[in-house]
């Protein structure tokens, strides 16, 4: 019998291959999982190597829901290969076992730490440790996640996204407007015309007075945008700031008459230059306006 075969064979990688036959009729015949998980634990005993146990052990702690089970094989998996991407595998798979059916978020986001550590240009497990990091509110971790994905994305798209994200979580988060007037920048970097960032970026310098510095991010998204509406708009913005909070008429005249040359109809344009020629007794160049307007 099989018993007896086990008994004769004194070399540990024979024995084991025995004991894993033995596991595997235990659960197809006798539907034993008890005895055969004590079979394929003493197959590893004898050589933790042996082809096909690990595998058969893991598969059988799945279907009987024996979590702390798999993840202690799972680990033993990660000791037995020097294959990064082998070990990353393994670690993430720990993770899921941990944030799924043992409800611990901390273990799996150490686990995921792990896999990341392993294979550090994974984007799907990154992706899986930004959302752990996001549902455990560890949002320094988030941001160290986003950096990384955000320097291995192909796409300016992808990367302004990413960094606007970065600097959302400076500002909100972690409450550090300077961070996260960095953050909106580079974002801008990728992306000068981002219609968000470039919201949010104009929010916080109209909160802080920075009028220069808005004034050049809308400029610079002025000149990226392909959309005419919001050429024309942020034009208007800039004359507007230039009128009201820096006192610089000629500028303001500037960016209204900049404004009207993409979007003739702009209505902010058009009455701001129209109240600016009045007040600066340009009425050749009013005249021209409204007969400009008339022709429309």
């Amino acid at each position: 019998t099989l018993d007896i075969r086990v008994s004769s064979v004194n070399d540990g990688r024979q024995r084991a291959v025995l004991l894993t036959e033995r596991a595997r009729l235990a659960e197809a015949r006798q539907d034993d999982a008890g005895r055969a998980t004590e079979l394929y634990q003493a197959a590893l005993a004898q050589d933790p190597r042996a082809p096909g146990v690990l595998l058969a052990l893991k598969e059988l702690d799945h279907r009987q829901r024996r979590w702390h089970r798999l993840v202690g094989a799972l680990e033993l998996e990660v000791t037995q290969t020097e294959d990064p991407s082998v070990k990353a595998l393994s670690w993430y798979r720990i993770a899921r076992v941990h944030v799924d059916h043992l409800g611990s978020l901390d273990d799996g986001i150490a686990a995921l730490e792990r896999a990341v550590a392993a294979t550090p240009d994974d984007v799907m497990i990154l992706g899986e440790l930004a959302r752990a990091y996001e549902l455990g509110r560890r949002y320094e971790g988030l941001v160290r996640v986003l950096e990384r994905q955000a320097q291995l994305t192909p796409t300016p798209e992808e990367r302004v996204v990413l960094l606007h994200a970065i600097a959302e979580i400076h500002e909100r988060q972690l409450e550090s407007p300077d961070a996260a007037v960095d953050g909106y920048r580079r974002a801008l970097a990728a992306d000068p015309s981002h219609l968000p960032t470039v919201t949010a970026l104009e929010r916080l310098y109209r909160e802080r007075s920075e009028w220069e510095p808005l004034i050049a991010t809308l400029s610079a998204a002025a000149d990226a945008a392909r959309d005419a509406g919001r050429r024309a708009a942020w034009h208007a913005t800039i004359a507007e700031l230039y009128e009201r909070r820096l006192g610089r008429p000629d500028a303001a005249i500037e960016h209204y008459s900049r404004a009207l040359g993409v979007l003739p109809g702009q209505a902010v344009a058009f009455r701001g230059l129209a109240r600016l020629l009045e007040q600066h007794a340009r009425y050749r160049e009013l005249v021209e306006l409204h007969e400009r307007a008339v022709d429309l």
